[in-house]
């Protein structure tokens, strides 16, 4: 099965489910608060559904959510209610990055391509939030992620920039409105093909109208860096 993520209803959905019933979102962007000042113009880069673009707006002046992914996009603008979120669809690798005051890339872009973005931008800083695991969690598959924590802070202690790494664990559960709809969800993104062991995984939530739930735990690394070069004082 070919796990490489793409965007379709189904998906959506499932992520419209898991980001509305959750507070992941909140949290992590009142993690990255400290890193924003209210004045500041923010771009998401590969922002997917702008579900942390439009908890941002708390605090900051404005968020670009920019994803290359149409109906991605297309389902952030049905949710757009605040004129200071923006919503383009474009290959943020070649925007003009001048207007940005603070860059913020969500387990997206390997850090190199992350940096790169920085260095060409006007930002301040540059927000990398990124996996501390290496394998998929819910296919168990032995497939490895290039773009972890471990990675990240590498390449960052190479490129002499300062920065701070602050570890974060979220619950990002996700609900489902029936066992027919959990089996649905594994079967997109598990590469087994018997999903007794995904089923195994399945806690029932007491709530009508979600059942059951994937109880889902996000360990996180939060990178800050900086515009002035300097070693990381931590």
């Amino acid at each position: 099965m070919n796990l490489m993520f793409y965007w379709d209803e189904e998906r959506i959905g499932f992520f419209r489910d898991a980001a509305e019933n959750s507070a992941y979102y909140r949290a992590l962007a009142d993690r990255i608060a400290p890193s924003l000042r209210k004045t500041d113009r923010v771009l998401d880069a590969g922002c997917g559904l702008g579900y942390l673009a439009g908890e941002m707006l708390r605090y900051c002046r404005s968020v670009t959510a920019a994803d290359c992914d149409a109906q991605a996009i297309q389902a952030l603008r049905s949710r757009i209610g605040d004129p200071a979120l923006h919503a383009l669809r474009t290959d943020v690798f070649k925007m003009d990055l001048s207007a940005f005051d603070v860059i913020v890339c969500c387990r997206f872009a390997s850090t190199r391509e992350a940096l790169e973005m920085f260095r060409k931008s006007g930002a301040r800083t540059l927000v990398m939030i990124k996996r501390n695991e290496w394998h998929h969690r819910i296919s168990d598959s032995a497939s490895l992620h290039e773009r972890t924590a471990a990675e990240a802070i590498q390449t960052l202690e190479e490129s002499n920039l300062r920065f701070t790494a602050e570890q974060v664990t979220l619950s990002f559960d996700q609900p489902f409105r029936s066992e027919k709809d959990a089996m649905r969800f594994f079967q997109l993104y598990s590469d087994r093909v018997d999903l007794t062991k995904q089923r195994d995984l399945l806690r029932e939530t007491g709530n009508r109208a979600f059942p059951l739930c994937l109880p889902v735990v996000n360990s996180l690394t939060i990178f800050s860096v900086y515009r002035t070069k300097n070693r990381n004082p931590q």
